[in-house]
């Protein structure tokens, strides 16, 4: 059997594996953990569920920058379940402009210029 193809827009980096360390936010209210990021969007974990669909703001601070993308939640499932915690949700939001530091990234760790990936606008990360 073939394996699926990789439909994926942009690499996935772990934080811990960036050059800067990197948080993230997600309004309405929302203190998260980055599960991974791409330069197209973010898998984040976090204790209530997000309606897929809803726009959302997303709040990244990463060294002394902080930068505001909106984006829109693409899916949302349940992760994990504890007796102590309860569920714990993973929700993939997707940007409406790439993240270009990442896409720099990205570009860097592939030796290669890539084009960005169609129907996405460019962001400066400022």
């Amino acid at each position: 059997m073939t394996p699926p193809e990789d439909r994926r827009a942009a690499r996935r980096w772990d934080p811990r594996d960036l050059p800067w360390p990197v948080s993230c936010r997600v309004a309405p209210g929302h203190e998260v953990v980055i599960v991974n990021l791409s330069a197209v969007g973010v898998l984040i974990a976090v204790h209530a569920p997000l309606v897929p669909g809803r726009a959302v703001t997303i709040h990244l601070a990463r060294s002394s920058r902080r930068v505001t993308l909106a984006g829109a939640i693409a899916r949302c499932y349940v992760a994990g379940i504890t007796r102590s915690d309860g569920p714990r949700y993973h929700a993939a939001i997707a940007f409406s402009r790439w993240f270009e530091p990442l896409w720099e990234l990205d570009s860097l760790a592939l030796d290669d210029e890539v084009p960005p990936p169609p129907g996405l606008g460019r962001t400066s990360g400022k």
